[in-house]
């Protein structure tokens, strides 16, 4: 799926329960799926761990390539 991040925002530190986490948390558009009852785009927050992209590389502004598995689980990112 292409997507315009137009945010971002990190989050990183230790669970109650002692484990490390570190994400991004990426607001981003899209296209809507085509059809005859909508147009245009649509918006949501995705989460990006920090193995797969760090912060300092997620560019706002930027296209991105995600893609997903059959259960909307994140696979992979990479800039276009």
């Amino acid at each position: 799926m292409r997507i315009l991040v137009v945010g971002k925002s990190r989050r990183a530190g230790t669970s109650k329960a002692g484990k490390d986490y570190d994400f991004t948390t990426l607001m981003v558009s899209y296209d809507m799926l085509a059809n005859d009852d909508n147009s245009g785009v649509q918006v949501d927050r995705i989460n990006v761990s920090a193995s797969m992209m760090p912060y300092a590389l997620v560019e706002v502004g930027a296209m991105y390539n995600l893609d997903f598995d059959r259960k909307g689980y994140l696979l992979g990112i990479e800039k276009l």
